[in-house]
């Protein structure tokens, strides 16, 4: 195929080729897709995710229906000619639920028989990627149906793979355009936005080329598509890496073999992935929380008086549940003797160009100068980005924001609409996270303080508990009992009581959690000295504790101000 029939949905089912298990993984694309459409949120400032997937669907079902498919089962047949093209729903939150409603009841119908949650391979413990040596050619493909932040995690894979195949061609597949533009280590980069078929028919190329190829699916909750690709002829070995349901698969159909690796769904994002890349044979040299330097280093520009921030107020959700009012609240709590200069992202439609006009109009220039990134036309995935990187601070909602420390070290704050957040907490002490329902105050100084942060004073004393709450954050991973780990605690309440002498706003942002973690240690370790239970409950319980303090954000801070100290 060329880079032009990968736009071809035709060009496509010409190469899978009309055969039922082709149809049949066509029929598992289209309701996997459907499914993500029905139960994802749909907001009015990024619509583009609905209306691409959408236009996939149709051309799904309109290429199902056509001549020369062998039949499948009566039901499914019915079911497809019964199904509605999504073009025909109405564009309202409640037609979608409605929508959302009918499909559930129509996959119980008609389509049950689609999601099988086991493989007609034989399942053996010792398969891993060390089966296919030195292949010449390696491709990564993503599926439509996983975000831009999730997929940014996946530059670590790749940039494994370039390591441990120098001498191979390494091909990425993506439909977010622009975002792997400027990776180096990547020698060809296709998007196929067009074509929801596209990875799996250039999938089939490559591994028709040479019995040493091998290829990465990377997808997002779409497990059931993936396992009625074991079926199609032609793509015979393959890895599906999925951290949205949280299950690997390594695919070797030339000798009917297939292992599959699973995880429980609250397992976090970074540690989903590093546990994959272990069990398929791709271990890295990273640290215990599963962490990898950024693929570039952030640039040591001279300090500089005047900050730069860039805000995003955009996200899936519903970007209106905070309003205008709630950002510039924020921005009103960052002043300095300086103004900050704050970028803001206008979003891709003239709802969100609206709304970040707005929080514009409504700052104050002596203490904010703003402007708005995109306001003439939407910019690319890599530009945006790029744009946010080269700040003093990022400002988002959602995951993303804290994703971006996959390509550059940036200090971040994620905003998220709960408390899910904890799956895709980002092991880095450049990333903090905060809610909606978090005083405008609380994130604004929290936001002060990392455009100026603690000094020396600050530092030498938090270094060592740094140190030492780092050592025990390993030791216990590796089920370790530390030594003096009320006092690693107890050092970390000093540093906090040094952080609110320096400036009384540290109280209200660090304190309080700590101390009580603290106590909780002391009274379950005082009742067991000097020898602590040598049991798994008692590691379970050092294991909660000890993950409390690494995601908080005063742990992140004190990493942040002690790691900057040492640039």
């Amino acid at each position: 195929m060329t880079t032009g029939d990968l736009n071809s949905i035709d060009a496509s089912i010409d190469s899978l080729g009309k055969s039922a298990e082709v149809k049949r993984f066509l029929l598992a694309t289209l309701l996997v897709s459907r499914f993500h459409l029905t139960s994802r949120p749909i907001s009015q400032a990024n619509d583009s995710f609905f209306h691409r997937i959408s236009n996939h669907c149709d051309k799904l079902l309109e290429t199902l229906r056509k001549p020369g498919w062998p039949e499948l089962l009566p039901e499914m047949e019915t079911g497809l000619e019964d199904m509605r093209f999504v073009a025909d729903w109405s564009k309202d939150k409640d037609a979608a639920k409605t929508a959302g409603h009918v499909f559930k009841k129509d996959f119980y119908k008609y389509f049950r028989g689609i999601n099988i949650n086991w493989s007609h391979l034989t399942p053996v413990d010792d398969l891993t990627i060390n089966r296919w040596q030195n292949p010449k050619h390696i491709l990564i493909a993503f599926g439509p149906n996983i975000g831009i932040g999730d997929e940014l995690i996946f530059f670590r894979v790749a940039r494994r793979l370039a390591k441990r195949y120098p001498a191979s061609k390494l091909e990425v597949i993506s439909f977010s355009r622009t975002l792997w533009d400027n990776c180096d280590f990547i020698s060809k980069v296709s998007y196929p936005v067009e074509n929801q078929l596209a990875p799996f028919s250039r999938a089939k190329e490559i591994l028709n080329d040479d019995n040493n190829n091998f290829v990465i699916f990377a997808e997002f909750a779409t497990a059931p598509l993936y396992r009625n690709l074991e079926v199609v002829p032609g793509i015979n070995r393959f890895i599906y890496l999925d951290t949205g349901s949280r299950v690997a698969r390594i695919i070797d159909k030339e000798k009917s073999e297939i292992f599959e690796y699973g995880l429980p769904l609250e397992t976090r994002i970074y540690e989903t992935l590093s546990r994959f890349l272990d069990v398929i044979g791709l271990s890295g040299e990273h640290d215990n929380s599963g962490w990898e330097p950024p693929i570039r280093g952030k640039i040591n520009a001279p300090a500089k008086e005047n900050k730069k921030i860039f805000i995003n107020p955009f996200s899936s959700k519903d970007y209106k549940l905070l309003g205008t009012g709630w950002w510039v609240d924020i921005l009103k709590y960052i002043n300095n003797v300086n103004p900050v200069e704050v970028v803001i992202f206008a979003g891709i439609n003239d709802q969100s160009r609206g709304f970040a006009g707005e929080i514009a109009d409504k700052l104050n220039e002596k203490d904010c100068r703003a402007s708005l990134y995109g306001n003439d036309s939407v910019p690319t995935i890599l530009d945006t980005i790029e744009t946010a990187i080269d700040t003093d601070l990022v400002l988002g909602l959602d995951t993303f924001t804290g994703h971006v420390n996959i390509l550059q070290s940036t200090p971040c704050i994620s905003v998220f609409f709960g408390s899910r957040w904890y799956g895709w907490y980002v092991p880095d002490t450049n990333v903090f996270n905060v809610s909606i329902h978090d005083d405008a105050e609380h994130i604004g100084k929290l936001a002060k303080r990392l455009l100026w942060p603690a000094g020396p004073e600050i530092t030498d004393i938090a270094r060592p508990f740094f140190n030492n709450a780092t050592q025990a954050i390993s030791q216990i991973r590796k089920g370790d009992i530390p030594v003096n780990l009320i006092d690693t605690f107890r050092m970390g309440q000093n540093v906090a009581k040094k952080l609110e002498e320096f400036d009384s706003d540290f109280s209200e942002l660090f304190s309080g959690s700590l101390q009580y973690y603290a106590q909780s240690l002391e009274q379950v370790l005082n009742r067991n000295t000097p020898s602590p239970p040598d049991n798994k409950q008692f590691t379970i319980f050092l294991e909660k504790v000890i993950k409390e303090l690494e995601e908080s954000n005063f742990y992140s801070y004190i990493g942040y101000i002690v790691k900057r100290a040492a640039m």
